[in-house]
């Protein structure tokens, strides 16, 4: 199963991915905010072209989010989980810095067990330290524009 996220400006473009693995017949998950929770919803599966207007709508913070009659899934019902993950910075500890919401660290802390999280970005979103508190949870693999960069598994 693929979690992905709908890139937003200034992010890494996730689009690719996502219609390469739709192409390719591939379990695609976006998240959905509903409230203070994030749920993944599955997009229809095999589509040759997405046209993501017939599968959701724009949120208010800028990001294309599925339709709520989508199938809702959870890590917990496939073997190998792989959660890209967004944000403003990364260190190479595992640390992360969010939009502030929790939405990521909230369900990740949920299923962490059960998820091999990415943390994808530009280069120049890598800084030295990342602050964090009791409630971040971290990543267990960092990519960027330039490679691998950290890798706990």
């Amino acid at each position: 199963m693929v979690f992905l996220f709908a890139s937003m400006e200034g992010e890494v473009d996730t689009y690719p991915m996502m219609i390469r693995a739709l192409q390719e017949g591939k379990l695609v998950a976006l998240p959905r905010i509903d409230g203070d929770q994030m749920q993944f919803h599955v997009l229809p599966p095999g589509s040759k072209a997405v046209q993501f207007e017939q599968f959701g709508e724009l949120h208010p913070y800028g990001f294309f989010q599925p339709a709520s009659h989508l199938p809702v899934i959870h890590p917990t019902n496939h073997l190998v989980n792989i959660m890209l993950v967004p944000g403003l910075g990364f260190d190479l500890e595992g640390n992360r810095l969010g939009r502030g919401k929790g939405y990521y660290d909230r369900y990740i802390a949920r299923f962490e067990q059960l998820l091999h999280t990415v943390g994808v970005c530009f280069e120049e979103q890598v800084f030295p330290d990342i602050p964090v508190s009791d409630e971040d949870k971290k990543i267990r693999a960092l990519i960027s524009d330039s490679g691998i960069l950290y890798q706990k598994m």
